[in-house]
């Protein structure tokens, strides 16, 4: 099955599959410019905790992509200095 005809399955069996694919590259593209500028910061995840009031495995979460509650990732941005400007769309 080519990859076309599978969008075009998921599409027809889930009216909302677009709007999932665009949530999960948000969330993504989220996780990612959170971990690049904590690195390039140099702060470890524990600062950016503290700074955030989250715990270090709530940040790690987020940069090892797991699902998180999307109040975790405003406050890992916010802690950053990062607003959705600076997110890859």
């Amino acid at each position: 099955m080519k990859y076309s005809d599978l969008k075009d399955s998921l599409r027809k069996d889930d009216p909302e599959f677009d709007s999932r694919v665009k949530a999960e590259k948000m969330r993504v593209d989220m996780a990612v410019a959170i971990a690049k500028k904590r690195e390039e910061e140099g702060f470890s995840q524990k600062v950016i905790a503290n700074i955030a009031h989250l715990t270090q495995q709530q940040v790690s979460k987020i940069e090892n992509g797991e699902n998180c509650n999307i109040d975790t990732y405003f406050k890992a941005m916010a802690a950053l200095g990062l607003n959705f400007k600076d997110i890859a769309v």
